[in-house]
């Protein structure tokens, strides 16, 4: 097995960790792994996750920086585009999502 095998795994084991931590309403956490998997290079899916779980968390400005990022990598991303511009009118109206951490 070569290091990049051992590398793609590791970041599959990640992902499926950050994926089951969401699924159980798990967001600080989440959040953590998907800022670990960026530091190892960036990519639309993780960026996000990320801004769900700051989404979830009442982080509205992180969570477009991500959705954001993502459209820069991906600029036709549906999952991005339909929730940078929820976010994007949330903000506008000055709303905010109450943190849901510990739910």
């Amino acid at each position: 097995m070569t290091k990049q095998d051992d590398k793609l795994r590791h970041r599959r084991r990640l992902q499926n960790q950050a994926v089951e931590l969401a699924a159980n309403n798990r967001w600080e956490e989440a959040a953590v792994i998907n800022r670990h998997i960026l530091e190892l290079g960036e990519d639309t899916d993780t960026l996000n996750r990320l801004g769900k779980a700051y989404f979830e968390l009442g982080q509205l400005e992180n969570a477009r920086n991500c959705y954001r990022n993502a459209l820069r990598i991906t600029p036709n991303n549906p999952i991005a585009r339909k929730n940078s511009e929820r976010l994007e009118e949330l903000i506008s109206r000055g709303s905010s999502i109450p943190s849901r951490a510990g739910r």
